[in-house]
């Protein structure tokens, strides 16, 4: 009756306590082993399997076991009511331990809590280990111990007060699990990131002043403890030799001032000095088996005996090595015998999840003109490999390898339009989004080659007047309307009667055939590239010439212009020009101009023509100048000395003088010209001069120019 009565109270009180605070206990009288010492949490609390226990205890606290409210060290429960990621475990601290849970403690006066100083020095292991100085306020327990297997681990975070969003950039509160082999003096510190970067404040924080290592931080505020904020689960592993003897140091202090507390909380049961089949691997835990899998489980023990069970029945033929080959669901234990006295077991519960069953798949067969590559959409075998399973539950996905399926590596990212080429083996994959369980299966690609291949381009003329030197295109795909039969298309659309194995466009576009064969059924698709072709237009030049330069420079500039002929559908139109049948030139880029320089006066022809054939014009200009010379001889040839080009302004008038400026001759520019006489005498050679009033044709202006020739005998 006393047993039960005080079992009732404790309860009571445990209820009580979770009623009213929603933070971790830290050394709550409730709790039995919050007045434990140092070695009693580490062997009570911390340690779990092994058989030749912990030993050689020294320590660095504040505090005797009892003092639950003031020692620097102790047992910590979560009471099942936080976020708090450990069930239970032991805590070092800076401070006063019990200060970082039990009841919510607002900051008074913005000050940090909890803030004890609890009078103990600084470790100089320690800031050996982190790189510092001036560490205060150490709280560390050592001791010896003999792992029976081949690695030690435990879980641990770090929380603190210097977690602030600005403190922890200047204080490097820290700690260390400092581990050596009994004889030796180096330690290995195990509290380190997987890079070497050992866990501190400042190096694990996400203040804006020093962000460090995000990823492995948890955050500020929690509210789970009176600590500012703390890390995520951390894990401290090294490999060890079985029958040695390691003295490990777990060690935590203040840097730079004594003020602001830091703690370690270690997850009970986590140091692990024995066999360790590992975590279950149960359904519920995310981290079961998949049933087409196997695992292996792996004492690490080599030497030892062991002996095997399933469901606790012994396994008959498992042999007594340490490894044993699981594939089917149960409990599994072992005995491991280290002879001598030390004797050890170990239990694993194992669970799978159901198959992952791929139904079926289908060879996807296709045709394709002129080669053996095609576009496939391998999707077409989604139902059958979903068969009755839920889509929302499952993921598809298509590969080129096996290795790739097994490893869902290089996924094909546009399944339903694979460019994929005959006799490929395409493997698919089909994994539980739930289970991450996974099948993979194959099925073949097959193309039928219809040998054939439309050009890239055509090109039709349009505003045809007879100046084209080229036929219409025929788009002949060269198969025979026997085994065959054809459908043509123009921008998509159906021709009305296309069904020969050729075809005359009548206009531009993007044309298209889906060739059909009869023996087996198979047809192009019409997305093929050596189905289609472009069809562009062309067209005859509408041409245009202006002299650009002033009259009268001697070095003329003609500049032809030269559009199409229409509005052109892919337009493919472009033109060369001629002056006078000179060679056909453009420029380069062609954008339809070209200026002809040092053209002579007179009048000139310029051609344009389609270089795709489409078509020529021409037009004449008159350039306006003046002979340098003329030689009145009688010969025929040169006799005349007159303006060439200007016989369309009839009211320009024309004045020859001397050098000296005596009026000669007025002649018309409609005239036949200035014979080389005055008063019907032979004037002698010289130099003469005229004077021109003229419009000026580039721009209609009225103009005069006055400048001199020569006159030779």
């Amino acid at each position: 009756m006393k047993k039960i009565t005080l079992l009732l109270l404790t309860l009571f009180c445990a209820l009580n306590f979770n009623a009213q605070n929603p933070i971790i206990a830290i050394n709550d009288p409730v709790d039995p082993q919050s007045r434990f010492g140092p070695a009693q949490l580490v062997e009570e609390v911390l340690v779990t399997g092994g058989c030749s226990g912990v030993s050689d205890f020294t320590f660095q606290v504040f505090g005797a076991p009892g003092n639950t409210n003031t020692k620097s060290y102790g047992y910590f429960n979560r009471r099942g009511i936080t976020n708090f990621p450990f069930e239970e475990g032991i805590i070092l601290s800076t401070g006063n331990a019990s200060g970082g849970g039990n009841t919510v403690i607002p900051d008074p006066q913005g000050a940090a809590y909890p803030s004890f100083e609890n009078g103990r020095g600084g470790d100089n292991d320690l800031e050996d280990a982190l790189g510092a100085a001036e560490s205060y306020d150490a709280t560390s327990i050592k001791f010896n111990f003999i792992p029976t297997g081949n690695t030690i681990s435990f879980r641990f975070i770090m929380a603190s007060e210097e977690y602030d969003g600005a403190t922890e950039c200047g204080f490097a509160d820290g700690f260390a699990f400092l581990l050596r082999e009994v004889g030796t003096t180096t330690y290995t510190n195990l509290a380190v990131l997987q890079d070497g970067t050992p866990v501190s404040v400042r190096n694990i924080n996400d203040a804006p002043g020093c962000r460090s290592n995000t990823d492995f931080f948890e955050g500020y505020d929690l509210g789970d403890t009176n600590y500012g904020g703390r890390t995520k689960v951390l894990i401290a592993s090294s490999t060890v030799v079985s029958g040695r003897s390691y003295e490990i140091k777990l060690v935590v202090a203040d840097q730079g001032d004594e003020a602001w507390d830091s703690a370690i909380f270690i997850e009970a049961g986590s140091f692990n000095l024995g066999v360790d089949l590992g975590e279950d691997k149960v359904i519920t835990a995310g981290n079961a088996v998949c049933d087409s899998d196997s695992i292996i489980l792996d004492t690490k023990a080599a030497t030892a005996t062991h002996t095997w069970f399933f469901n606790g029945i012994q396994i008959a033929g498992a042999g007594t090595g340490q490894f044993l080959t699981v594939t089917q669901p149960g409990t599994y234990s072992v005995d491991v015998d280290f002879g001598g006295a030390c004797f050890t077991n170990e239990e694993i519960v194992i669970e799978f999840y159901d198959p992952v069953n791929i139904v079926n798949t289908e060879d996807l067969n296709t045709c394709s003109a002129g080669t053996t590559i095609a576009i496939f959409d391998l999707t077409e075998n989604d139902d059958d490999v979903l068969g009755t399973e839920d889509p929302v539950l499952y993921d598809i996905s298509y590969h080129v390898s096996q290795v790739d399926a097994d490893n869902d590596s290089n996924i094909i990212d546009t399944p339903n339009a694979y460019m994929g080429q005959d006799q490929e083996v395409i493997y698919v994959r089909l994994e539980n989004r739930l289970s991450g369980c996974f099948d993979t299966e194959i099925f073949n690609l097959g193309v039928n080659n219809i040998d054939f291949s439309l050009l890239n381009n055509y090109t039709i003329c349009i505003n045809t007047d007879g100046t084209e030197v080229v036929s219409p295109p025929i788009l002949d795909t060269t198969l025979n309307m026997v085994d065959y039969t054809f459908e043509w298309y123009l921008d998509g659309v159906l021709i009305a009667g296309a069904v020969n194995n050729s075809h005359i466009p009548v206009q531009g576009g993007t044309y298209n055939v889906v060739v059909t064969d009869l023996d087996s059924g198979c047809k192009t698709n019409i997305d093929d590239p050596n189905t289609t072709t472009e069809v562009n237009e062309s067209s005859r030049p509408i041409l245009t010439a202006d002299q650009v330069s002033l009259s009268f420079v001697q070095k003329n500039a003609i500049l032809a212009t030269a559009i199409g002929a229409g509005a052109l559908i892919n337009g493919n139109a472009a033109y060369e020009f001629s002056l006078d049948g000179s060679p056909w030139v453009s420029n380069t880029p062609n954008d339809g101009t070209y200026t002809f320089e040092n053209v002579g006066a007179g009048e000139h022809t310029i051609s344009a023509r389609d270089i795709n054939g489409c078509g020529q014009s021409s037009v004449t200009i008159t350039v306006l100048d003046y002979p340098t010379n003329f030689t009145p001889n009688g010969d025929g040839y040169n006799d005349r000395w007159n303006i060439v080009g200007i016989e369309n302004q009839p009211d320009a008038k024309i004045y020859i003088f001397n050098r000296y400026g005596k009026l000669i001759k007025q002649i018309s520019p409609i005239g036949l010209g200035w014979d080389g006489t005055f008063n019907n005498v032979l004037v002698p050679s010289d130099d003469y001069w005229f004077k021109v009033e003229y419009i000026e044709p580039n721009d209609n202006t009225k103009k005069e120019f006055m400048t001199h020739f020569t006159l030779k005998r």
